[in-house]
């Protein structure tokens, strides 16, 4: 990808990705999937903090308009929940411009801070290929993956189109969204 300029490139904090990135784009802001760190906290944080509200931390990444609300928010809820001490938060902080919403807010980004997508993307399609494939089997599998995901989709559809959702109270409110909204989602 020689003439390709990337802008931004998200990770799940592995060092070897980094590194690479890091040499191969050097120009590139190069950012932590937010998922993943929300996700360390929890399990850190659930097992060595008696009472702890991930809420807490999460209103703390994403409740703020300036670096220095962040900053002073943090040192406010690290001595509240007196995990001053704790040495992954202590790293976390250190890398919070790589990871925290408001510190990257300047690079355009669609939305996106997670790589939790591609993931479940990867998740999905290791299900019909593998590295062992060749090239004719691959486009051959690939396109049943894709067949079977639009069917799934259709079917889902179908679904929506042809049934209503089991209401759980005659409220007028209820009815209507359970118009509006998918069975999935209501």
């Amino acid at each position: 990808m020689p003439d390709v300029i990337l802008v931004m490139i998200i990770t799940d904090q592995d060092g070897a990705i980094t590194n690479v990135s890091y040499h191969v784009y050097p120009n590139t802001l190069h950012r932590f999937c937010i998922w993943h760190i929300e996700t360390k906290f929890s399990m850190t944080l659930d097992a060595t903090i008696p009472y702890y509200n991930s809420n807490v931390f999460r209103r703390c990444i994403w409740d703020f308009e300036t670096l220095e609300e962040f900053d002073l928010k943090w040192e406010e809820v690290v001595e509240q929940t007196k995990t001053a001490h704790n040495a992954l938060l202590k790293s976390f902080f250190s890398l919070r411009s790589k990871w925290v919403p408001i510190y990257v807010k300047h690079v355009f980004s669609a939305g996106m801070s997670s790589s939790q997508r591609v993931e479940s993307v990867h998740t999905f399609f290791k299900r019909y290929v593998s590295n062992k494939n060749s090239l004719f089997d691959f486009i051959n599998r690939f396109e049943i993956a894709i067949k079977h995901l639009r069917h799934s989709k259709l079917q889902k559809d179908h679904i929506n189109f042809n049934s209503k959702p089991l209401l759980r109270t005659s409220l007028a409110m209820e009815k209507q969204l359970g118009d509006i909204y998918t069975h999935e989602i209501f």
